[in-house]
């Protein structure tokens, strides 16, 4: 038991009261938010929804990339004999960008999870990285995109400046390495990506604000998603 004296004045004189307080309960520790080591499936209806959303492939989203590609390669024709330059330029921009898009989006379309197995980030922080399999689809998209629109364009008329026939082929390299990335943001991105990622941010926060709440097991992590 705790005694406590109060003290105050009461007609000019001091007196004493000792009041007994019990000591309140010890509060219980919060429960760990840890997964077990066999929880290995969706633990509750939202993680049942987003797995369900990406572990379907995202067919809507690549059939609009693929009818980007035709129409970029559709329209160059056109823009092949426009006679302004930048009009010329901007159709071979135009079907690297779109072949970048059909590539760097077409792998996020496929399947991303699996009811019977949904990854988790272990404490210490996720080591699988997103940007080295993103950058290595761009470097693809950039240095495929110019032989794409060579063969699409065929034989250059003799007009052509040497500046603008070298010149078109960089322009194309580069649309295609913005058009892989662009798929990344998460705007942009098919179903199986986002619900995948938003899947990884429902696991991840629990674990974050349960070490938050200790000095042992805090730590710090630095990530950036595409």
């Amino acid at each position: 038991m705790l005694s406590i004296s109060y003290r105050f004045r009461e007609a000019g004189k001091k007196v004493f009261v000792d009041a007994a307080i019990p000591p309140s309960p010890p509060k219980d520790p919060p429960a760990a938010e840890f997964p077990a080591a066999t929880d290995l499936g969706p633990r509750n209806d939202e993680e049942r929804r987003l797995c369900a959303r990406a572990s379907h492939p995202d067919l809507l989203y690549l059939g609009g990339l693929l009818t980007l590609d035709v129409v970029s390669i559709g329209l160059h024709p056109t823009l092949k004999y426009n006679p302004s330059q930048g009009a010329r330029t901007f159709g071979a921009g135009f079907i690297g960008f779109s072949w970048g898009a059909t590539l760097g989006g077409g792998v996020l379309t496929l399947p991303a999870c699996d009811p019977n197995w949904v990854s988790t980030p272990p404490p210490e922080g996720d080591f699988r990285q997103v940007w080295p399999i993103a950058l290595a689809i761009a470097t693809l998209s950039a240095g495929t995109a110019p032989i794409l629109v060579g063969i699409t364009t065929g034989g250059l008329p003799r007009n052509w400046t040497y500046s603008e026939r070298s010149s078109r082929m960089w322009i194309a390299a580069g649309a295609g390495f913005i058009g892989s990335l662009l798929p990344y943001v998460p705007a942009l991105s098919p179903a199986p990506w986002a619900a995948k990622r938003e899947l990884e941010r429902l696991r991840v926060e629990p674990m974050v604000r349960e070490s938050a709440g200790t000095i042992d097991g805090a730590y710090a992590t630095y990530t950036r998603a595409f």
